[in-house]
């Protein structure tokens, strides 16, 4: 029986150790696989556009087919990076993701408004920007992330009118140095 109880406790071991290191690494793992998705679309610290959800052009499991989509993979390792989101009529979020998944910030049509929303974008540690108002900054958790851009939708008309107002305002960048 000590031969059955000795495997038993193996086993209960080795189901610990990979559902442990699943909850921990998987989330980062998944980041990093669509950082480097969208990175190589559009390139880091730039917002990539989505096009109108289809089931042809579906990317995400499931993304809603209402809403126009943005994504930046942000990177504040070379200093702040100013992010801009267009304002909506109707409902809109821009919310800010670290490396691990966690959401971090959000803001949405009610508390951007209707001009948009500016914020700039600092590493842990990192001093403000000179020339910046304090309460646009934001600290982010972790050197690499990603931004979304969400935009209501749900027409052919609509999508074109938020692609064009989110294409002409919405801005990712590094902050030039000084």
């Amino acid at each position: 029986m000590k031969p059955l109880i000795r495997w038993g406790l193996l086993t209960l071991a080795i189901a610990a150790t990979v559902h442990a290191m699943a909850l921990f690494a998987g989330p980062t793992i998944i980041m990093s696989i669509a950082m480097k998705r969208i990175a190589g679309e559009a390139g880091v610290n730039r917002w990539a556009f989505a096009p109108r959800t289809t089931p042809e052009t579906q990317r995400v499991v499931r993304s809603s087919p209402d809403l126009a989509y943005a994504a930046c993979a942000w990177d504040v390792s070379k200093g702040p990076v100013r992010i801009r989101a267009a304002g909506a009529a109707d409902y809109a979020s821009l919310s800010l993701y670290g490396a691990n998944t966690d959401n971090f910030f959000s803001l949405n049509d009610r508390t951007m408004g209707p001009d948009g929303a500016e914020i700039v974008l600092i590493a842990k540690g990192a001093a403000t920007p000179a020339g910046i108002d304090p309460a646009k900054i934001v600290v982010a958790p972790s050197r690499r992330g990603l931004a979304l851009d969400r935009r209501l939708a749900p027409t052919a008309e609509a999508f074109a009118r938020a692609d064009a107002a989110r294409r002409a305002v919405n801005l990712c960048e590094t902050l030039p140095k000084g």
